[in-house]
């Protein structure tokens, strides 16, 4: 779609007419649009709510409340408990057929991930994403694709005259994620994420920023705010532009599957329309965001300190009483006059210091204790008490709201039991475990999407050297008629058939996703105790069953893939991880091939239906019983 024409679809505008609109009519209805979406009366609220959580959480300057900061306390122990571990790609064939173009374009896609997680601090991302979540009720990160060309050759003075110039190959490819701040995004009201029909990108431009963005209309949009703290200077007249932006909005719309370049400041058309830069399936370069409390039929965020905000008010509240009581608490008094000297010498003195004083029978007769007289605390100190018992009974509440036990936070008591501090681990994963369940959503639709990248544009010569695999064919001459390949040959044509049928299914976005899964290994750490705990049952249980089924299977009353299936059966309840269930599915897979070992010796006989085999396949050989075994013994003796 071309900026010198109109703008004819009706999906370019939600709430206008039909007919074709003008550059600028349609510029106005964006900026209308996106006005509408950030201020209206629930994102509004929203925005200045979050605006002022922000400061609460790190207390900076403006800050309302924060006496007792435990709303940084519970953002950095919930998010710890949420995510803590940077997440694994885990690729495969959906449904572990015998594939090897699927399983070469899993590997591929994989290592791909993988390397290009590790050119960027994806972990601080995640990180920050939950954070986000934790202060101000929502969390994203935008994928990002960026692509560097070779040099282009130089022209060649012997091409006739017309001749086009070569293209630049590829460098360098790579995908990133950036983080999203609340500020600078606009999502268009739905009812779910799946309704959203746009979403706008904010972007503080300058003059370069945007002649790069559009050569021929960037150098007309017009300046109008300064960079941070360049007006303040004496020379900002004669700067000119070289210190001034101007905001930026780039506009995803999904019903038209394009992107608009719009500004404020520049009314007349967009500044660049793009069509469908990535061809991802869901279009947005970014996931559904991560939201720790999820309303249904609702997209506007709710912050998790909303839920105990009267409650932390309170802790404010007491805190300051606290510290201005703490203020009063000092030793103070008043002293006869006729003492005044030798209290000063007193007051004065170390520790183990005396000194004399003068007229010692007035002191003798009066005595020290009825010639001075304390300011009394003792009220003070039983209020003191009562407020810091009354702030530990509201910290409970707080916890009791976001379900954040004492045990997962490092408090315990001593007189609690081993069987009481897990349950309240428990019951505390339980309370999380919907957060955790979040972000390991969120994380894999990241990670989908940089796939889907990845298989759509990434060339074999960078993914071979990202991954080390080769999946580009080799050339070879065509084949002659008649004539035999050498063996050799032969084999690499059916690699090259494997590494077309590969690169076809990454190429095939459709295709891709019904044959491959895109997964993670959990995003959070698992418990080492319970997961060491289930190793050693399923242990335990693998030995009791080879002791109670191995005989039956050696003597040949019991099939050996029957004896798997069970074993495969019964090692599902431990959840011992993909790894260990692909082994024991592959062990599956391979029984009925195995052939049964012969009888021990003394073992029973084998059965006559042990030397049929199965109805229409091949007899098992085995071996005769062993001499002196029961086998051999005469009927009567059995």
């Amino acid at each position: 779609m071309s900026t010198e024409t109109g703008y004819g679809p009706a999906s370019t505008n939600d709430t206008g007419p039909e007919e074709a609109q003008s550059l600028p009519d349609f510029v106005r209805d964006w900026i209308a649009r996106i006005d509408l979406a950030r201020d209206g009366d629930a994102a509004a609220a929203w925005r200045k709510e979050v605006e002022a959580l922000e400061k609460r959480h790190t207390l900076e300057k403006g800050a309302v409340g924060g006496e007792f900061n435990l709303f940084f306390a519970n953002v950095e122990t919930v998010g710890a408990a949420t995510y803590n571990s940077l997440p694994v790609p885990d690729i495969r064939r959906r449904f572990g057929d015998a594939d090897p173009a699927g399983k070469m374009a899993a590997d591929v896609l994989e290592r791909a991930i993988s390397a290009a997680m590790d050119m960027y601090d994806f972990d601080a991302g995640v990180k920050g994403v939950v954070t986000q979540g934790e202060v101000v009720g929502w969390g994203a990160l935008r994928v990002r694709y960026e692509v560097r060309q070779d040099e282009p050759p130089p022209p060649d003075p012997m091409a006739p005259e017309g001749t086009p110039p070569i293209k630049p190959g590829i460098a360098w490819q790579s995908v990133y994620c950036d983080p999203v701040d609340w500020r600078d995004i606009v999502i268009a009201p739905a009812t779910a994420w799946s309704g959203v029909p746009w979403i706008a990108f904010k972007h503080e431009m300058t003059r370069k920023e945007l002649v790069a963005l559009s050569p021929e209309i960037g150098p007309r949009v017009d300046l109008d705010a300064w960079q941070d703290g360049a007006e303040k200077r004496n020379d900002a007249k004669e700067l000119g532009d070289r210190f001034k932006k101007t905001d930026v909005w780039e506009i995803w719309d999904r019903d038209d599957r394009a992107v608009y370049w719009i500004a404020p400041a520049f009314k007349d058309s967009p500044i660049k329309v793009d069509d469908d830069p990535l061809g991802l399936r869901d279009f947005y370069p970014l996931a559904r965001p991560h939201t720790p409390i999820e309303k249904p039929f609702d997209m506007v965020p709710v912050p998790p300190f909303r839920l105990y905000k009267k409650q932390a008010d309170e802790i404010d509240t007491i805190t300051r009483r606290i510290s201005a009581l703490t203020k009063t608490l000092k030793a103070r008094g008043i002293y006869a006059a006729e003492f005044g000297t030798a209290f000063k010498s007193i007051a004065g003195m170390s520790d183990g210091e005396y000194a004399p004083v003068d007229n010692s029978m007035a002191w003798s007769d009066k005595g020290i204790d009825k010639g001075i007289w304390t300011m009394p605390i003792d009220n003070v100190v039983r209020v003191l008490q009562e407020l810091h018992a009354q702030r530990d009974v509201v910290k409970q509440e707080i916890y009791e709201l976001i379900g954040v036990a004492d045990i997962m936070r490092g408090a315990s008591a001593a007189s609690e039991t081993l069987g009481a501090q897990q349950l309240k681990t428990q019951w505390g994963s339980l309370r999380i475990n919907r957060r955790q369940q979040s972000v390991a959503r969120f994380v894999r639709e990241t990670l989908a999407i940089k796939a889907e990248i990845i298989a759509a544009k990434f060339t074999p010569r960078v993914l071979a050297e990202m991954t080390g695999i080769d999946i580009e064919p080799i050339p070879l001459p065509p084949a002659m008629p008649g004539i035999q390949l050498p063996p050799e040959l032969e084999e690499v044509l059916r690699e090259n058939e494997t590494k077309q049928a590969a690169l076809d299914l990454l190429r095939d976005g459709m295709e891709l996703a019904y044959r491959i899964d895109i997964e993670t290994d959990s995003t959070v750490r698992a418990d080492v105790a319970r997961a060491q705990a289930n190793v050693g049952q399923f242990i335990t249980g693998f030995g009791a069953f080879i002791t109670a089924v191995g005989p039956a299977v050696q003597a040949g009353f019991m099939p050996i893939d029957v004896a798997t299936d069970l074993l495969t059966a019964f090692a599902r309840a431990f959840k011992l991880g993909r790894q260990a269930e692909d082994a024991l599915e592959r062990l599956g897979q391979q029984a009925p091939g195995m052939p049964m070992a012969p009888p021990m010796a003394g073992g029973p006989p084998m059965p006559p239906q042990a030397m049929q085999g199965p109805p229409g396949g091949n007899v098992v050989p085995m071996a005769p019983p062993m001499a002196g075994g029961p086998g051999n013994m005469p009927m009567g003796m059995v």
